[in-house]
């Protein structure tokens, strides 16, 4: 039997959960890690500039809730969107060990520009 993936956005609560993960030790070969895709859309007539961070959940400093630095990485930090175009971004998730996650991704455009 294969593995079942259940990768979830809660629209009310406004949460992506990758659900239950399993551990896989450090790995070179980050293209094994699980990853979700975001779409991220510009709907002006003119292009933007988008600031990608990923941050802890709560007062956390980039820490879990265990002490262990967040497993989650972004493919890149920085987006240019053309007008009325998108680009996705991707968030991996390597979990070190057996315990709970939690972060808040971030997409921002400085000084509305």
């Amino acid at each position: 039997a294969g593995r079942m993936d259940i990768i979830a956005f809660l629209e009310e609560d406004r949460i992506f959960s990758f659900g239950p993960v399993l551990v896989q030790g450090p790995s070179p070969d980050a293209s094994t890690a699980d990853a979700a895709k975001f779409r991220i859309t510009n709907p002006k007539a003119i292009p933007c500039d988008v600031k990608l961070n990923i941050k802890p959940r709560g007062s956390g400093g980039g820490i879990g809730k265990d002490g262990l630095a967040l497993p989650f990485e972004l493919s890149t930090q920085e987006l240019h969107i053309p007008p009325h175009e998108y680009r996705y971004v991707k968030v991996r998730f390597r979990p070190p060990g057996l315990s709970s996650y939690a972060a808040v991704f971030e997409a921002t455009v400085p000084e509305g520009k």
